[in-house]
């Protein structure tokens, strides 16, 4: 085994790779399983041998052989000059080889067929005396036969068995080999799957090889995440403070300000111009702590440690009182509020604070934004599985300075609907300004 940093920092020695090891591994395995064939297929033709290649079984197959050969010369009438018709017969049996004897010598062999102009027609039949000699009665003659018996189906049957088992053999050997990568695999793969789950459960690093390479590859990006993570986690903590305490430090005497403002405008006369002066300030100081509380705000939102707690509530109740609250302003300004309603009887999750939160920053944005002068519509209705909340407005023509916008208020709607797990539309038609919110919701 090879240490983290070596399988970090060196190439892999070449007699460790997994080619080799499955090389070498093969090859142990050739080795057991040839020693193994040829010990067992030894023993097995020994024991064959003694318990069923025995004189007594041999002689029991030679008389069962005579016994048909004798029926197919008779049947035949064979003579003695037409001995070469046993040919015919013995090339019917597959394990017996005859020799046919006349006056003690050679006169057919199946093998050779007839010797009487050849050297074996010397063959004498005391040339095998430890044979068995059986006689043979022709038509017109006797003679002596010897057949030489023999029967390997037992034999070939268990070497077909042998050679089965080694194969097996050989591949159990293999299964046995590559089992341990095999089960470490198996481990990176729930490594993986805890990895999903949380990043500090460790991945196992073992061998040296290929498979080892991966597993520190992914051990090594699971501690730079990790990292990352906690270098996020720690700027934006500092952002956080930073935010915290700016916003606490500005609001405060931005407070007083707004306040000695108010007292002062209260101590000159409206056609003054010193009273203009102080009404602007007094408006850009209101502006910028509504800023300020935006800013705070989208920090909030956009932050994952932001903990929201939701509850069930009626959509259609909640939604007319929201709306009524908001519109109210807008119609004692003598804005023409149109509406296009229908039923929304259902339930939505939501969080009641960031719900007056969204619709304030909307009809904030339709009060700085929007030409009051023309009508304003709101029209809600259920699509499928959703709540659909859609207000329209005609932008004014010209912005001053003061009524510039910065957009946070919008992406913080933005963000409060991705809470939600709704969506937060906006798009423009030949100046009208159009607002589309999607809740999911669940019917009564």
């Amino acid at each position: 085994m090879c240490g983290e940093g070596d399988i970090a920092l060196k190439r892999i020695n070449k007699f460790r790779t997994l080619k080799m090891e499955l090389f070498l591994l093969c090859a142990v395995a050739f080795i057991i399983c040839l020693f193994f064939y040829a010990i067992t297929s030894t023993v097995a033709s020994g024991l064959i041998d003694s318990y069923f290649n025995d004189r007594q079984n041999i002689e029991a197959i030679e008389k069962r052989n005579l016994k048909s050969l004798q029926k197919y010369v008779t049947d035949k009438e064979v003579t003695l000059k037409e001995i070469e018709q046993i040919k015919s017969w013995s090339l019917h049996q597959e394990n017996v080889l005859l020799k046919v004897y006349f006056n003690g010598y050679l006169i057919y062999d199946s093998i050779y067929g007839m010797t009487e102009n050849s050297n074996l027609a010397l063959e004498n039949e005391n040339d095998y005396s430890k044979l068995n000699l059986y006689n043979l009665i022709l038509k017109d003659a006797k003679v002596n036969v010897n057949l030489l018996c023999f029967d390997y189906t037992l034999q070939n049957n268990v070497s077909t068995v042998i050679s089965i088992i080694t194969i097996l053999l050989f591949f159990f050997i293999i299964i046995a080999g590559v089992r341990k990568k095999i089960k470490y695999l198996v481990q990176l793969y729930n490594d993986l799957n805890g990895l999903s789950n949380n990043l500090n459960h460790e991945v196992h690093i073992e061998g040296c090889d290929e498979i080892t390479q991966v597993a520190y590859g992914i051990d090594s990006l699971r501690k730079s995440v990790i990292e990352k993570i906690e270098n996020e986690k720690r700027a934006y903590d500092a952002n956080m403070q930073l935010i915290t305490t700016l916003s606490h430090d500005i609001k405060t005497p931005l407070t007083s300000i707004i306040a000695f403002i108010e007292l002062a405008k209260g101590q000159v006369q409206k056609d003054d111009i010193t009273y203009n002066y102080l009404n602007t300030a007094y408006e850009k100081s209101f502006h910028l702590n509504n800023l300020i509380n935006e800013l705070f705000s989208h920090f909030l939102l956009h932050s994952n440690s932001y903990e929201i707690k939701f509850e069930k509530v009626d959509s259609d109740i909640l939604v007319s009182q929201i709306l009524e609250e908001n519109l109210y302003e807008l119609e004692s300004k003598g804005t023409i509020i149109k509406k296009e309603t229908s039923d929304i009887s259902s339930y939505i999750y939501v969080n009641i604070t960031l719900f007056h939160r969204l619709f304030n920053n909307i009809f904030s944005n339709i009060n700085k934004y929007a030409d009051l002068k023309k009508p304003i519509l709101i029209k809600y209705y259920l699509i499928d599985n959703d709540l659909i909340i859609i207000i329209k407005n005609t932008k004014k023509k010209e912005k001053s300075f003061k009524q510039s916008s910065t957009k946070i208020g919008l992406n913080n709607c933005k963000a409060i609907m991705k809470k939600h797990n709704g969506q937060f539309i906006t798009h423009e038609d030949n100046n009208i300004f159009i607002i589309e919110l999607h809740f999911p919701i669940h019917k009564k």
